[in-house]
């Protein structure tokens, strides 16, 4: 069972000022270091001016010394300076609304930034070629949104989806091998991070434009690749480096000499594995490049297949909350009191002239009142709003009464938008309605906060959705579910792991979401077996001897097949995924071969069949020939597990041998089986077979002959 699956933890808002640069506000350490020196600075002047003459002629010579004055005018240069350091922290609050006026498409770049694109099999390496082809397409991304991903062991947002095309141009320029952590490629957590970075529903195409060598580290992108296309996304694919003999990878060691890549104490070489880009990219509909080692023109493939995207219509009646700019305010504050402790005296004249400084006293005090009578209310008016929805929001959320919670955070939102806090909160509340949809976009929206805690926890709760729908949709007893309900299901399941995987790339501490990962991936191993194993104890027991022998038959020409296209399909991470699969395969036809001996010893015994199918007349010598089909049987067993063996070895050509094997010995254990009827039948079928490959082979021998003669009759004429 998945730990704290149905918890989903309020995150309260503490602040309603949003700064467009908050390490500026770092600068206000040094407010407590200016007012020390100012006090220190009145106290030696004091010391000073006793010195310089006596007591008696102090009154005399000098100002009075003393009072509040000094103290003021320190108070005002330290708050000035305050007010200042705020200013050029550009604080923003307040809302209002400007009209959207956009055309253009949704466009993600994906890189893999990971040590193999710095292969120098394209000059002059596959990643700065990547860069400069990014570079190129800028210019035909006229209008469009364009954001930037880099991947390797994990995905990292960049740049989120802008029309700012020199800010992109600027990120793209930092970005190197170390721009994403952790080794390795996870194309297919890359195009999970982009979908959850683009909106979930646009009136224009959205598109993924992925840049790599292609090797892939199990993150599953074909099925990434899937769930982008549910949403119609087209993903574009680029394959950079050479897929013959690949190239070494250099690395500087600890002196900056030159070395390359080692795996195992040999020097790795990195292949680009184009299959894995063309099926990711044909999955979605989209278009896959072959760059290879070779130069192409990006902008013809933009041309080709990205011109003619739909493109969103001009949209002048809806409009887009923005903050309003308020470090005006703050600016005149400061000046004000700089102006206020300029009019200020130091210290007060003799006691004979003492009265000359009340009225510029009073004068810097009226200019220091109407300053702070100029800042205007409404500019104050939504952060408190805020404040006061969401504090209405928790404690109806605590009270059990969701539907206020999520009705006061609503308000929040459209007091103080853009704030993924509120956003998450509003998210819990809609999830404790049980309005899962729109809990999940709120959720997805907090999940963009640059709050490392925020954005990991809005992903675990995203997977926690998700898990609580696959639930549902098994019921109580989902070892019993149907094939559609076990497909939508997993599916399901998948998009839960995914989550809990984001929640772990964003934040590696996240316990709750470690804890869940592993037991989504337990669940779905745990219910797959046993739903194999319920179909084949159905099969076992459904199924007469001859149905049986036939269905073992058959899987096994299916898996010999599938082996011989693995021997022809060059080395892949996909290719080493489906020769796990085809051995898994394998070793669970071979637990079949006991039942199929059990079924032969009840035909030989007399024993009634399922299906209604009368038995073989018992002859005298049963026994013997009971003996004999099980050493074949035997056999049959030993042949696939050492096909198997071959196929663990990443070996399927001799694969592919003992598989022919155990499909030939699965034959002779039927005719010694089959009446002679069903005999026959199958003659008739496998001649049947042999003379429809027949024709084809003499159709494609005719039509080559013919295209032959008409080139060398064009070449005559």
């Amino acid at each position: 069972e998945d730990k704290q699956s149905d918890h989903y933890p309020l995150a309260t808002i503490h602040y309603t000022m949003f700064f467009q640069y908050p390490a500026i506000l770092l600068l206000l350490w040094i407010l407590p270091v200016v007012a020390w020196l100012l006090v220190r600075a009145e106290r030696k002047r004091s010391v000073a001016a006793r010195r310089f003459v006596q007591q008696p002629m102090v009154s005399r010579l000098m100002p009075r010394l003393g009072g509040p004055r000094p103290w003021i005018k320190g108070t005002l240069i330290v708050l000035s300076l305050a007010m200042l350091i705020v200013a050029a922290a550009r604080p923003r609050f307040g809302v209002y609304f400007e009209k959207v006026v956009r055309r253009g498409v949704d466009c993600f770049v994906l890189l893999d930034v990971s040590r193999s694109m710095l292969a120098e099999d394209v000059v002059p390496n596959r990643l700065e070629r990547a860069k400069s082809d990014i570079r190129d397409l800028l210019g035909k991304l006229v209008g469009d949104r364009v954001g930037l991903i880099v991947f390797a062991g994990k995905p990292v947002l960049k740049a989120p989806l802008t029309t700012d095309e020199g800010f992109f141009r600027m990120v793209l320029d930092d970005v190197n091998v170390r721009s994403a952590t952790r080794g390795g490629t996870l194309i297919g957590d890359a195009i999970r991070k982009a979908l959850v970075s683009m909106p979930p529903e646009a009136d224009h195409d959205q598109v993924l434009v992925i840049f790599t060598d292609g090797e892939d580290q199990d993150s599953y992108p074909i099925e990434a690749a899937e769930q982008a296309a549910e949403r119609g996304v087209k993903i574009f694919t680029i394959g950079l480096g050479d897929s013959a003999e690949g190239a070494r990878i250099p690395i500087r060691d600890a002196s900056g000499n030159l070395a390359y890549l080692k795996d195992d104490g040999k020097e790795h070489w990195s292949k680009a594995d184009q299959y894995i880009l063309e099926q990711i990219a044909k999955a979605t509909t989209g278009a896959h490049v072959r760059a290879g080692t070779k130069s192409y023109d990006l902008g013809q493939v933009y041309e080709d297949h990205l011109a003619d995207l739909a493109r969103g219509e001009d949209v002048q009646n809806q409009k887009r909350k923005r903050r309003r700019d308020r470090y005006q305010i703050f600016l005149m504050l400061a000046v004000v009191l700089f102006a206020a402790e300029m009019l200020i005296p130091a210290h007060a004249r003799a006691s004979r002239n003492c009265g000359t400084a009340a009225p510029q006293s009073k004068v810097a005090t009226k200019c220091l009142l109407a300053g702070l009578l100029l800042l205007p209310a409404q500019a104050l008016a939504s952060m408190p709003e805020a404040a006061r929805e969401v504090d209405k929001g928790l404690a109806a959320f605590r009270g059990g009464d969701f539907k206020a919670a999520a009705e006061a955070f609503s308000a929040a939102d459209r007091a103080l938008p853009d704030q993924p806090r509120i956003a998450f909160d509003l998210g819990c509340a809609y999830t404790a309605e049980g309005k899962h949809d729109v809990a999940a976009e709120q959720f997805r929206t907090a999940a963009l906060s640059p709050d490392v805690k925020l954005a990991a926890t809005a992903h675990y709760n995203l997977g926690c959705l998700e898990l609580s729908k696959a639930k549902a949709k098994f019921g109580e007893r989902p070892e019993e579910a149907g094939t559609e309900v076990r497909e939508e299901g997993i599916a399901m399941l998948l998009q839960a792991a995914g989550n809990f995987r984001d929640s772990l790339a964003v934040d590696p501490q996240h316990a709750d979401a470690r804890y869940n990962l592993e037991a989504v991936r337990l669940w779905i191993k745990h219910i797959e077996e046993v739903w194999r194993q319920r179909d084949r104890d159905k099969l076992r027991k459904e199924m007469n001897l001859l149905q049986f022998l036939g269905m073992l038959e058959g899987r096994q020409r299916e898996l010999r097949t599938s082996g011989r296209t693995l021997a022809e399909t060059p080395p892949s991470p996909l290719r080493r995924e489906e020769i796990r699969t085809i051995e898994k395969e394998q070793r669970y036809l071979a637990e079949e071969i006991e039942p199929l001996k059990q079924k032969v010893a009840a035909a030989l015994s007399g024993s009634p069949q399922p299906g209604g199918a009368a038995p073989p007349a018992v002859g005298a010598d049963s026994q013997k020939a009971l003996s004999l089909l099980n050493n074949l049987a035997d056999e049959v067993c030993g042949a696939m597990r050492k096909a198997a063996d071959s196929l663990a070895a990443v070996n399927p050509p001799d694969a592919v041998a003992t598989q022919s094997a155990s499909v030939e010995k699965l034959d002779q254990v039927f005719m010694a089986v089959a009446p002679f009827v069903n005999l026959v039948q199958k003659a008739v079928k496998t001649q049947q077979g042999l003379i429809d490959r027949s024709k084809g082979t003499i159709s494609t021998e005719m039509e080559s002959e013919e295209g032959e003669k008409s080139e060398k009759g064009e070449k005559g004429e």
